[in-house]
């Protein structure tokens, strides 16, 4: 099986487990894309194509209950990211962590509402967040933005 048949493949399961893509009030950030559907809501950045530069560092989401945010991030090949710095907004209350050597980060607890997760500046798309009315998962493997995946040789 080719990427594009896993792709494919993943889509047919979304469609048919009646997941649908929507805008969300809960996401009110023009480039957050919300897929909701069997117990669970996924906050993601839009396509890097469509996002604004300044927005794709950030991603909107909705904690259904106070919660500690915690997790691992990982690049595309699965190679730990350390010393990435990053920040949530909750319920008006703001939070700053950075990933240690092997890639942990922990943001604390957070109050449930309203979310912003955002990266300082770098090559990273904000992460996939899921959500479910017990607690938020941060996707583990980043993605880069449009253009910084080229390798620089000297």
């Amino acid at each position: 099986m080719n990427i594009g048949q896993a792709s494919l493949g993943f889509a047919v399961v979304l469609v048919m487990g009646g997941c649908h893509r929507s805008r969300n009030s809960a996401a009110p950030v023009a480039d957050t894309s919300v897929v909701q559907g069997n117990g669970f809501v996924i906050y993601s950045p839009a396509r890097p194509s469509k996002q604004k530069e300044k927005d794709s560092s950030s991603v909107r989401f909705r904690v259904p209950s106070a919660q500690e945010l915690s997790g691992v991030l990982k690049d595309p090949l699965g190679a730990v990211i350390a010393n990435l710095k990053m920040e949530v907004t909750c319920a008006g209350v703001k939070k700053a962590a950075e990933t240690d050597l092997y890639g942990k980060f922990n943001l604390g607890s957070v109050q449930p509402g309203e979310c912003t997760f955002t990266f300082g500046p770098g090559p990273w798309l904000a992460p996939t967040i899921k959500c479910t009315t017990e607690s938020c998962l941060v996707e583990q493997r980043l993605t880069l933005k449009r253009g910084m995946d080229k390798i620089i040789e000297n």
